[in-house]
């Protein structure tokens, strides 16, 4: 028999039980704190759901989720991934398609507005043949009825000048009777001119290059140089067209010269003529200067008759470009002017391609 101390005996037991309590208390803090960080981190990951599903309702498609781990919240952000993948590579779609409709509508716009603009000037072209033909006619039936009085009078009035001696006081005003006599006698005629038609008289295979050449040496280069104008051909080579080379002539003269008068209130120019052939089926003249221009409200008369802004020129009829206009479209051409006032006019005639017979019977 030993004898010991209760507080002895029991010492080992206290330790033990202390040691219990704190490994107890351990665990409980270990279990607390790996708890925290858990739901701290679902909280995380759930959070950045939330934040995605906001940026994808706002708009924001090329939002992504990390992919951490490989639990339900892990597939829950692929899933919302791909999701997102898929919204903005439909949206791309509907953008790209989108657009493809707007450039489409722009495109169809664009060609409704040709087409209408191509509509007009042919409805254009028409009416102003057609008033031409009419104007034609009338001024054809007047000429006759004035030229046989016009010849008596200016053949009486010649007389009178042949007879009269140099110092005459009547001798001017009969010179001038006569200038205004022939003036008119020289509008009836033109008026006759305008009223025939003179397609297929003497149409034949002709080269634009060469014509429109001839016209600038019946002009006078050296007359244009020295008004300070300068002519630049820029010809491409183009076929023939089916046309009478002496009206085609005519027609570019009379372009030329309208083309100089322009130019000479700006002390000179480039006068510009350029030729190019179109798909092998059309050939365009471009006539233009860098003259005075033709105002807005003038522009779509200028092709009438006797229309003409040379008010202080008694010398203009305003029948040139009538003329023209009738030429050109007797040797089956169009004819179109373009202007900008203080920068220029341009006139673009468009011919058929020599054929191998003529356009218009």
């Amino acid at each position: 028999m030993v004898d010991r101390t209760v507080s002895d005996a029991l010492k080992p037991v206290e330790t033990i039980v202390g040691a219990t309590f704190l490994w107890i208390g351990v665990s409980i803090i270990v279990a607390f704190m790996g708890a925290f960080l858990l739901a701290r981190r679902v909280s995380d990951r759930v959070a950045a759901l939330a934040a995605g599903s906001k940026q994808i309702a706002a708009g924001n498609l090329e939002t992504r989720i990390a992919q951490d781990g490989r639990d339900e919240l892990a597939s829950l952000a692929t899933s919302f991934n791909q999701m997102a993948s898929s919204l903005d590579a439909a949206r791309k779609k509907i953008t790209q398609q989108t657009n493809e409709i707007m450039a489409w509508n722009q495109t169809l716009e664009k060609r409704v507005e040709e087409k209408t603009a191509e509509l007009r000037q042919a409805q254009d072209l028409l009416l102003r043949s057609r008033s031409l033909s009419a104007l034609g006619e009338l001024g054809a039936g007047v000429a006759h009825e004035i030229n046989n009085p016009l010849t008596g009078a200016l053949g009486i009035v010649q007389l009178l000048l042949a007879d009269l001696p140099g110092g005459h006081p009547a001798l001017p005003l009969l010179q001038d009777l006569e200038r205004e006599a022939l003036r008119i006698r020289k509008i009836v005629q033109n008026m006759l001119r305008l009223a025939q038609r003179q397609s297929g008289t003497d149409s034949t295979a002709v080269e634009l290059s060469r014509a429109l050449d001839d016209a600038i040496e019946l002009c006078g280069p050296s007359e244009l140089s020295g008004a300070g104008i300068e002519v630049i051909r820029k010809y491409e080579p183009a076929p023939p067209v089916r046309a009478s080379a002496t009206q085609l002539e005519e027609a570019f003269i009379q372009l030329i010269q309208n083309a100089r008068n322009a130019m000479m209130g700006h002390r000179g120019g480039k006068l510009t003529l350029e030729i190019k052939a179109i798909e092998s089926k059309l050939v365009r003249v471009t006539v233009s200067d860098t003259g005075a221009g033709i105002s807005a409200e003038n522009l779509p008369r200028i092709f009438d008759p006797f229309f003409t802004t040379k008010a202080s020129d008694r010398s203009g009829s305003g029948l040139g470009l009538s003329f023209v206009h009738r030429i050109i479209e007797d040797n089956g051409g169009t004819i179109q002017v373009e202007s900008t006032p203080g920068a220029g006019t341009r006139f673009v005639l468009t011919f058929p391609a020599d054929a191998g017979k003529a356009h218009r019977t």
